[in-house]
Order: structure tokens, then C-alpha cells, then sequence
């Protein structure tokens, strides 16, 4: 009876191992669509820029990790900024071997040109810390060709109203239109 049990046990170990967990690798976040109005409406600052730095720390109850990442900005789009460069604050990263993975939520990686939409910081109000408007659907990476191209997640409803891979120049364009 327990050598059964056992079998069983493996066997659920398996098959759990060999379909569930691939998923959970590759699995993106379905959101809403916002279209580029309603993110230029909703974002504090616009800009474009490349990525400095990136590196994670836990909060000060150790109990959640945050990512920083700094982007030194080239063009402002909407808003003000006296620093050159700006702060952006998410949860989610790795520490010491442990990680935070939330899957709606943009990634950074150094030297990245982006452009990005942009919210004062909620837990961070008093520095000059953002957030993404739209988490992942706030940032733009853009590619060597000058075209602004966002991925990571997937939309449920009416697909047409993200532009996933825009001209750059567009983006702008679409940017002054509704500030």
C-alpha cells in the first residue's frame, strides 16, 4: 500500500513537472489594452532615455523585493524633470539567490534605449521615484531601426487599441496629440 502511495506520489511529480511547470515559465500577463491616449493622459512624465543601472533590494521589512532602475533621460514628451536622470521603482527582481517575478510588470536592462510613460511614485511621493503607467503597457524599447516596441504580456478584449511596434516618430506624434 505505501510502496503504491509512493508510485503515485512520483508519478503526480512527473507529470506535474513536465506540463505545469513549463507554463508557468513562459506564461505572460493578459491585461486590458490602453492605448496610447489614455497612457499619455494618465502619465506625469514622458520621456525617452537609456537604461544606467538596474538592481534590486528588499523593502525595509525585508518582506517584498523592488527593482530600481535609473534612466538617464534624452527627451522629455510631457511633464518636467530638473534631474537628468529619473528613478523608476517596481516590485519584483532578485536578491541573494531569491526572486520576485510579477508578471505583468516591465523589465529593464542596462543600456536599453526606452521610451516611457510615467507616473510620480505612490510609495516613493517626495522622491524623484516613478512608476510605469500601465506596467508593462508603459514602456517602449526602442530598437536600432528608431522603431518603439512593447512586449510581455498579452491583451484580452480589443487588441487594436496597443501599438506593440510603432516608428518612434509616430509614438511622438501620437504623444503631443493627446498631453
Amino acid at each position: 500500500m505505501k510502496t503504491s502511495l509512493h508510485k503515485t506520489y512520483i508519478i503526480f511529480i512527473i507529470v506535474f513537472s513536465l506540463t505545469i511547470v513549463p507554463s508557468m515559465k513562459i506564461s505572460y500577463a493578459t491585461m486590458l489594452g490602453i492605448s496610447t491616449q489614455k497612457l499619455t493622459q494618465d502619465s506625469d512624465l514622458i520621456i525617452d532615455g537609456t537604461v544606467i543601472d538596474v538592481y534590486s533590494a528588499w523593502d525595509e521589512t525585508s518582506t517584498t523585493i523592488y527593482t530600481y532602475a535609473v534612466v538617464e533621460i534624452q527627451n522629455i514628451h510631457k511633464g518636467s524633470s530638473e534631474n537628468k536622470n529619473v528613478t523608476l521603482m517596481y516590485r519584483g527582481g532578485e536578491v541573494d539567490n531569491i526572486g520576485l517575478k510579477i508578471s505583468d510588470q516591465a523589465e529593464f536592462k542596462k543600456r536599453e534605449n526606452v521610451f516611457l510613460f510615467l507616473k510620480k511614485s505612490k510609495k516613493e511621493p517626495n522622491l524623484h521615484m516613478f512608476q510605469i503607467t500601465g506596467k508593462a503597457q508603459g514602456k517602449y524599447s526602442i530598437t536600432k531601426d528608431n522603431r518603439a516596441v512593447k512586449k510581455g504580456f498579452s491583451v484580452a478584449g480589443n487588441e487594436n487599441v496597443v501599438d506593440y511596434d510603432i516608428p518612434v516618430d509616430l509614438l511622438i506624434e501620437e504623444v503631443r496629440k493627446y498631453k
